[in-house]
């Protein structure tokens, strides 16, 4: 095949378009150069004429200064001074326009009288005679500086004019450039749609004919592509290589779909299979978390009435803060992860109130590694297991006890204990406690939550059987570990 290939022919196009965009940016940026540059000696100049005011204003000034302080050091300032706005005069010479190349010559004139005039009155002041001799050739060299003053200021208003007049020419200049730019532009961007469209129509015209006897193909009717010569060699060859695969693909075809129908079922099953099994834990969560039982409430509030009659109302109020939280941090959440120091700022809120409705008979101990507050943790674990330590182990008991909260890390792990000193449980009582058979009961629980609940949601958050255990005799306490990994 002669044809050329779709990479050549995209590359020819790519570099004219390259070669069209690089002179038209060329062109741009040597047009704003030069705006750039008259600007900035327009500029210039301005800065230069405002520089000759300046020095003769304070060639002046020592002027003044040295006929009154006879300082040598004022009359140096005065000469360097005007010699330095005789320096800027000069440069100004032959880049002016006529009209103010006139006005700076008599600047210039000026300067140089006001430079004589002032040399006289120094040479006389300092021959002796102060007191007359010096003192008209020191009016004169005033007014010589006024008479300066004054063509400086009319030579800035009339350069200011003609600048003004000059920039209008370069804007004018500027937006002619810009308007051939954009011409430029715009048919270089016509001839570039122009291009493209028919460039497109040679790769779609054969592409949509394979298209077609594709279509063809997938319903089964196998025919040879019948496709004019593109004059892309990468169409020609996808047309020859679509005929030799036709066969192939005749032969394949049965198997192909057997396959796609067998793996299409086994992922739907298997999307089934997750999608049942997420149901089914979050409908798990959703079951554990679901009562609020009013029964701590009432008897919280009951503490609350006797407290408030025996003792000060601020102690009444910290009581009443600490139910409405311990409510409203298990009404939110209970379907919520939690962190551990949250839970330990709950179980604090919690010994407060039970150490307030039974005085000494109970008593709460808090031990936690400040590094583990922020571990993760479902929302109401640990209150739920404190409380149940309560209600189980010392409500009953009329001498009261202990219960201790104890969190650290342990290798890999973070460890939470929970012990009580209290009446203790049985094997059995344990074994069942632990049975993933076990009944669920709330037995008054602040949450609804009891114990069942709390180590059912840790198994099916952790996946892990011993991320709960308990250890306990009849008669000494009973200690419940939680090992959560980290």
């Amino acid at each position: 095949m002669n044809n050329k290939s779709l990479k050549f022919k995209l590359l020819v196009f790519i570099a004219f378009i390259v070669i069209l965009m690089t002179s038209l940016n060329l062109y741009s940026i040597y047009k704003t150069k030069s705006f750039e540059a008259k600007y900035s000696d327009m500029i210039g100049r301005l800065m230069t004429i405002d520089g000759i005011n300046q020095d003769m204003n304070l060639s002046v000034l020592y002027f003044d200064k040295y006929f009154t302080t006879s300082e040598p050091s004022d009359w140096q300032d005065c000469n360097k001074y005007s010699k330095s706005a005789m320096d800027k005069v000069q440069s100004l010479q032959g880049v002016l326009d006529k009209d103010s190349s006139v006005t700076l010559m008599d600047i210039k004139g000026v300067i140089e009288s006001y430079q004589a005039s002032a040399n006289k009155a120094f040479q006389r002041y300092v021959s002796g005679n102060k007191s007359s001799d010096f003192y008209p050739d020191f009016e004169e060299t005033k007014t010589i500086a006024g008479f300066c003053d004054q063509y400086v200021k009319v030579f800035q208003q009339n350069y200011l004019k003609y600048n003004n007049q000059q920039y209008q020419v370069l804007m004018s200049e500027t937006g002619r450039s810009s308007n051939v730019i954009i011409t430029l532009l715009f048919f270089i961007i016509i001839w570039c749609m122009a291009f493209a469209i028919v460039f497109s129509d040679t790769i779609t015209i054969p592409l949509k004919k394979l298209v077609l006897y594709s279509q063809k193909v997938s319903k089964g009717k196998f025919e040879t592509v019948k496709v004019d010569s593109s004059k892309i060699y990468e169409i020609d060859v996808l047309a020859e290589g679509f005929n030799k695969m036709i066969t192939a693909i005749e032969k394949l075809i049965e198997k192909m779909k057997e396959k796609a129908n067998v793996e299409k079922q086994l992922k739907d099953q298997e999307m089934k299979n997750l999608l049942v099994e997420n149901m089914l834990k979050e409908t798990q969560l959703k079951v554990l978390q679901s009562q609020i039982n009013p029964h701590f409430l009432f008897n919280t509030l009951n503490a609350v009435v006797q407290t408030a009659v025996l003792e000060d109302a601020w102690e009444t109020e910290r009581l009443i803060d600490s139910v409405a939280d311990i409510l409203r941090y298990s009404l939110t959440m209970l379907e919520s992860q939690s962190c551990i120091e949250d839970e330990v700022a709950v179980i604090k809120k919690y010994a407060y109130i039970q150490e307030t409705r039974f005085k000494d008979r109970i008593r709460f101990n808090v031990e936690m590694d400040e590094e583990l507050g922020k571990v993760s943790l479902p929302g109401m674990t640990l209150q739920p297991l404190v409380e149940n330590a309560f209600i189980h182990g010392i409500e009953g008991r009329e001498e009261g006890g202990t219960i201790s909260l104890k969190v650290f890390k342990e290798e890999d792990q973070c460890v939470i204990k929970i012990e009580d000193d209290g009446v203790g449980m049985t094997e059995e009582k344990i074994r069942e406690v632990l049975s993933s058979e076990a009944r669920t009961k709330n037995d008054h629980h602040t949450s609804g939550i009891g114990l069942g609940n709390v180590i059912k949601r840790l198994r099916v958050l952790y996946n892990l059987d011993d991320v709960f255990s308990i250890e306990s005799k009849i008669g000494e306490g009973t200690r419940m570990i939680i090992r959560i990994p980290v």
